[in-house]
């Protein structure tokens, strides 16, 4: 970054009150106000530090809203994000569209979303906990800490519903035993494919015509007039659904050399369907004068009908890890559409329907309705091979649009042929407009009248079928690509596919695409390919990714002839900038369409506005015209400094927090790369969710938790902290600290987990390992438990490496001076301790067991110290609620205070030797309900904090042995 480019925005002072217009600057969509959009966002953080806290963990509202003078109505959107720290997901999504007209709103649309529990799915096994022993120990000793609580069950559960007009139209629910019931099928060991013999059960044979309702909807809205005469907005639809279907499907099960019985050997899944969809709609909106007497006004009705219907063949051959698609295209003229609307002047009396009279506002004209005869095809036809350029309608041989003044209105008429060889139909699309346009160009007049409109396909009568054919694995390189020649080194594909047109006169039409990796070649990478199925076009599609070395990628896309007309540019490096971890996008566009670079100037426009909505500071800056450029120094592995480099323009952000935890490991080696397709979509699920995983570290005196928190304290002589803790009914771990005795500096670790006690500690110079109670010498590595619930311990550079997945701990390393933690991505919001709650929640980093927020981090870090309640036992604390020695006069009358949490103090009979102030919060009564109040309150919850006081807390004792034994 240039000096100049390195200029900061003045702020106000901290502690400043907030003008006014920095509140309304920083809402501003402007270009012309962008500078002064993002100071007064940065001042507006700055000024409340709550904000520097929320990051996309935490739940949002977003509200968007257009009013447009000229109809005198608005749109609005709103977005509501629900989140819980305790899950990895939203747990409740809605979002809702509506509309603002005539000082009322109406909610159009609405869908929402509910998911709890979905981190528990992604567990690779579901593993009952409480039949362990240690599940039993560690309960026993969490309970020690006073007020501990564990978090409550999660319930699993997912359901979505979708709202038309407030009324519910659809819902969709999964419950935990449906999902635990589909997770038993398919770890059924029996028949891996006992899932897919139940196909035919559901499908074969089905046939018939169902027939649903989907709503009924309506609105009235009513305002009052100058004239004394109500005005009444109303509206009522209704929909229908109509299916045909005729469905047959099979499984069957071939033999093959390896399988003995059909049951062994890989299914075939066919299934043949032939489905007709439809649905219709009705609808009157109405603007009238309604009174007891009679009612006048405008209405306007319109109706929709639609039909797709389908013939399909599907065939999946899981050995040969083959799958294809049949559709057949229409041999009749088919009529995919057909809209009609139509506005009328209306007037009854009311209670006397037979006495409405309805008037077209605009009358109707000879031939007004659109011709039913069969079109006749005039070509418009998409061009083969160049997918950027699309031939203009050629209306010298189709009829151009017709405009015709009459008395009673504009007319308009238009109708458009055109074809899509690659799906084998032609389309005529017609409309036909009766409007009061002429009288005045209102977005009213011009939607009063008659207006009409359709779209009829038919098949080429050439076209027999369309196909899809996708292969992988080992039987993809036993295809003859043709383009496995526009390639370096001619590796087998890794998938490979064809789209076919088959016609009854002449060759087949299509394209076709493969994946290959090279990853054996100088470099590194995925290439894709596309090209046409015919030897007569040149036209071609060519992705390559690789990898330039550890921490460099590069891809392009180039397409066109032999594909070399047009091409986009990508890479992406990792390194240092400023120093810090920074990763750097590019991408330049040498050539490309015209089509493109529209699209592009038109995105283009949007970019100032919404990067000043985020607060990101514009200067115009001479930047390269054919690239543009990301760079993000990193603060934390979830926030950073963000650089946008765009032509004439450069834009800056400090401190924006990043969507998902970036690694600065991204460029995984060759050898790391997936093979196969299945392997490909493990690798992208598994980076994805590594970005979520926590790493707490204990290094000396200095912690750093889960979210990234630091904070130094020195652990208490001879006794056990929890670093770190499943704080859920399942209690799948347990990791103690302490100061190892004997070595200075030096620490010592417990854990619970599985069936075992696993001691790692300093001893004599050697770092010792300790299992059940036993001494084991590690060489190399050990397992402690099955497959089911894998638990490893390994030599790991100067120390030990534990890993249990399944219990929550990806991996634990000791090396006598440091301590790490690397939780599942599954656990996060679900632990306790030293090392946090995992979930992003900062500002209540600090909770203590019984879930209240300490006042500081000694505070905290003392609540999670075990005690066994012994002076016997070097551990000589406990923790209890202690009252406050001196009265407070509080509300106009003295009073006896008592800590609202545990204090840890010496045990009875111990007296102690170094001592430190801390400051705690007390809960105070009138001394003369004094005898009610008892000093160790269980109710924690209940209890209100009246004062806070600094008391001498210790952080050493010494017990005297007689009073021990006595």
């Amino acid at each position: 970054m240039s000096p100049q480019e390195q200029r900061t925005i003045g702020l106000p002072k901290k502690g400043q009150t907030s003008p006014k217009w920095e509140k309304d600057g920083k809402r501003s969509w402007s270009s012309s106000y962008a500078n002064r959009s993002a100071a007064s966002n940065i001042a507006i953080k700055l000024l409340s530090p709550k904000l520097d806290h929320l990051t996309y963990r935490h739940s949002k509202a977003i509200y968007v809203s257009r009013y447009f003078k000229e109809c005198g109505a608005g749109a609005f959107i709103r977005f509501f994000i629900f989140n819980s720290p305790e899950t990895l997901f939203p747990t409740s999504i809605i979002s809702s569209l509506g509309v603002h007209f005539a000082g009322g709103a109406i909610s159009l649309a609405e869908a929402n979303i509910q998911a709890e529990g979905l981190t528990e799915i992604m567990k690779k096994k579901d593993t009952s906990f409480t039949e362990y022993s240690t599940h039993r120990k560690i309960k026993e000793l969490v309970k020690t800490l006073l007020g501990w609580k564990e978090l409550p069950a999660v319930k699993l559960l997912l359901s979505a519903d979708l709202k038309l007009f407030d009324q519910e139209l659809a819902f969709f629910n999964v419950d935990k035993d449906f999902v635990q019931g589909i997770l038993k099928e398919l770890a059924q060991p029996t028949d891996r494919y006992d899932m897919l013999t139940k196909i035919p059960q559901l499908l074969n044979g089905v046939s018939g015509q169902w027939t649903q309702a989907l709503g009924l909807v309506e609105l009235w809205y009513t305002i009052p007039t100058s004239m004394g005469l109500p005005l009444e907005y109303s509206f009522y639809a209704t929909a229908l659904a109509h299916l045909s279907a005729n469905v047959d499907a099979n499984v069957s099960f071939p033999l093959s050399n390896d399988s003995v019985t059909p049951q062994s050997s890989s299914p075939v899944v066919q299934v043949a369907a032939d489905i007709k969809p439809r649905m219709y709609w009705y609808s009157v909106a109405s603007m009238t004068i309604n009174t007891p007497v009679f009612q006048s006004g405008i209405e306007l009705q319109a109706k929709l009908q639609t039909a797709y219907p389908m013939k399909l063949n599907m065939k999946l051959d899981l050995k040969k890890k083959n799958f294809k698609y049949e559709t057949f295209p229409w041999h009749q003229e088919t009529q995919l559409l057909t809209a009609s609307a139509k506005a009328f002047a209306v007037s009854r009396k009311s209670g006397e329907p037979e006495t409405e009279k309805k008037v077209p506002l605009v009358p109707e004209e000879a031939g007004s309705e659109i011709p039913k005869e069969q079109f006749v095809f005039t070509e418009m036809t998409l061009k083969q091979g160049r997918t950027s350029e699309v031939t203009s309608p050629n209306y010298s041989n189709s009829p151009k649009p017709e405009l015709h003044h009459g008395k009673s209105g504009k007319t308009h008429f238009q109708e458009t042929c055109f074809s899509l060889p690659y799906w084998g139909f032609q389309a005529y699309v017609s409309m036909k407009s009766l409007s009061a346009a002429s009288f005045q160009d209102s977005i009213l007049h011009h939607v009063v009248g008659t207006h009409e409109a359709q779209l009829v396909v038919k098949s080429n009568t050439t076209v027999e079928k369309i196909g899809l054919e996708i292969e992988a694995g080992s039987m993809a390189a036993s295809r003859p690509i043709q383009m496995m020649t526009f390639l370096e080194n001619n590796y087998p594909p890794m998938l490979t596919g064809i789209f076919r047109v088959e016609h009854s006169e002449q060759k087949p039409d299509g394209f076709q695409f493969a994946i290959f990796t090279n990853k054996h070649s100088s470099k590194d990478g995925v290439q894709l390919r596309v090209t046409n199925f015919t030897q007569s076009s040149q036209w071609k599609a060519c992705v390559d990714i690789f990898l330039e070395n550890f921490h460099t990628a590069k891809a392009s896309l180039k397409w066109g002839q032999d594909c070399q007309e047009y091409q986009v540019l990508g890479e992406i490096m990792t390194g240092q900038f400023a120093n810090h971890s920074t990763l750097q996008m590019m991408v330049a566009w040498p050539k490309v369409s015209a089509e493109v670079t529209e699209m592009g100037k038109w995105f283009y426009t949007f970019i100032p506005g919404l990067l000043s909505r985020l607060g990101f500071s514009e200067k115009a800056w001479k930047n390269p015209l054919l690239k543009a450029s990301l760079v993000i120094p990193l603060l934390s592995p979830r926030s950073g400094h963000v650089i946008i480099r765009l032509p004439h323009v450069t834009f800056y952000g400090q401190d924006i927090f990043l969507p998902i935890s970036y690694s600065i490991n991204l460029l995984e080696p060759a050898s790391q790369l997936p093979d196969q397709v299945g392997e490909f979509f493990d690798f992208i699920k598994d980076f994805i969710m590594k970005t979520f995983q926590a790493d707490c570290s204990v290094n000396e005196e200095k912690i750093t938790t889960f979210n990234g928190i630091r904070y130094s304290y020195h652990l208490l002589a001879n006794c056990f902290h929890i670093l770190a803790q499943d704080a859920s009914s399942e209690l799948r771990f347990l990791v103690l600290i302490k100061t190892a005795e004997g070595s200075a500096g030096q620490k010592a670790i417990h854990v619970k987990l599985a069936n075992h006690d696993i001691d790692m500690y300093p001893a004599q110079g050697l770092l010792w390992l300790q299992v059940d109670g036993k001494k084991t010498p590690l060489n190399g590595s050990i397992i402690l438990s099955g497959s089911e619930s894998l638990v490893s311990i390994k030599n790991e550079s100067q120390g030990f490496s534990l890993s249990a997945p399944q219990h929550g701990i990806e991996k634990l390393y000791y090396d006598g001076k440091t301590c790490k933690v690397h939780i599942s991505f599954w656990m996060i919001g679900k632990t306790r301790g030293l090392c946090g709650q995992a979930n992003a929640e900062t500002t209540q980093e600090f909770q203590m067991p019984s879930g209240y927020t300490a006042k500081d981090a000694v505070s905290f870090a003392r609540s999670w110290v075990l005690t066994d309640g012994s002076c016997s036992r070097a551990c000589s604390f406990q923790h209890q609620f202690m009252r406050l020695e001196k009265t407070i006069y509080l509300e106009g009358e003295n009073s006896s205070c008592s800590s609202v949490q545990p204090v840890l103090r010496c045990l009875k009979g111990c007296r102690a030797v170094q001592t430190i102030t801390a400051l705690v919060g007390f809960h105070c009564l009138p001394i003369d309900s004094d005898a009610h109040f008892p000093i160790a309150l269980t109710r924690l919850e209940q209890k209100s904090e009246d004062v806070e006081e600094k008391i001498e807390v210790p952080t050493q004792c010494s017990c005297d042995e007689q009073i021990c034994l006595a």
